[in-house]
């Protein structure tokens, strides 16, 4: 006699059959007797919780631009290569010089793993829309760069791609954004090839170069950046060419 055993989380569930099995259907009137891989039940909110926004706080040393010493702030954003920040506290959001806070330091353990499945689901259970047939996900806790095709409520993974965000000085906007402009090389702080932009002067571009083309710091997986998102060479140029314009990007 053969068993079938479902595994049942708490409610809300989404019905997972074979996720590794091309997404097919299973209709009722199937065995289930006669599937390879067990069907399990997901609690969408367990995905929720894995997906933790990497968030920048500072604590305001004096009264300045409407905020009080002691204010707990959240760093939105910098300009000059951290010489003036955006930070917000509850709804209200200005800017203020580096030396009128400090970073708030925090030591936060490594973020649970997320397998491709729980990405879609989690993607198309929030009802992320695009302009275009990509979306993409910045994920700054993993460092990762996830690129998804499809359309709302129907996005599948596509490419993973390691990346390095900003540096707690220098910390990589979060938000909702949308792909803009590019060129194939990036004349700044450092040189690199392959840039795109989603906001401002943050750019999607390939790790530090120099002007032989050769890799002059490889960092990947962690913070190392000025802001940008920096990707391997490779990854940098088929961005560069397969991401269109007007493509939504959120950085989490």
């Amino acid at each position: 006699m053969k068993f079938t055993i479902l595994m049942f989380l708490l409610i809300p569930t989404i019905l997972i059959a074979n996720p590794n099995k091309n997404r097919e259907t299973i209709s009722p009137n199937v065995d289930l007797t006669t599937i390879c891989e067990l069907p399990v039940y997901i609690n969408i909110g367990e995905i929720k919780d894995k997906v933790i926004p990497t968030i920048v706080y500072a604590k305001i040393k004096y009264d300045i631009s409407g905020f009080y010493k002691g204010d707990i702030v959240e760093v939105i954003e910098d300009v000059g290569h951290g010489k003036n920040y955006r930070v917000k506290r509850d709804d209200f959001s200005n800017w203020v010089p580096r030396y009128a806070f400090e970073f708030i330091e925090t030591h936060e353990s490594s973020p649970p793993h997320l397998e491709p499945f729980e990405l879609e689901l989690y993607v198309n259970h929030s009802g992320f829309e695009s302009e275009t047939n990509y979306f993409i996900w910045v994920d700054l806790a993993r460092q990762m760069v996830y690129i998804f095709t499809g359309e709302k409520e129907n996005w599948s993974i596509h490419r993973l791609l390691i990346c390095s965000t900003g540096k707690q000085e220098t910390s990589t906007i979060r938000g909702t954004f949308s792909i803009q402009n590019r060129d194939l090389e990036l004349h700044s702080t450092e040189y690199a090839r392959y840039w795109v932009k989603f906001y401002d002067e943050y750019l999607f571009h390939s790790t530090p170069l120099d002007l032989d083309g050769n890799v002059v710091d490889p960092t990947l997986g962690s913070p190392a950046s000025g802001g940008c998102i920096r990707l391997q060479l490779d990854d940098a140029m088929w961005f560069y060419e397969t991401i269109p314009v007007n493509t939504t990007v959120w950085v989490n």
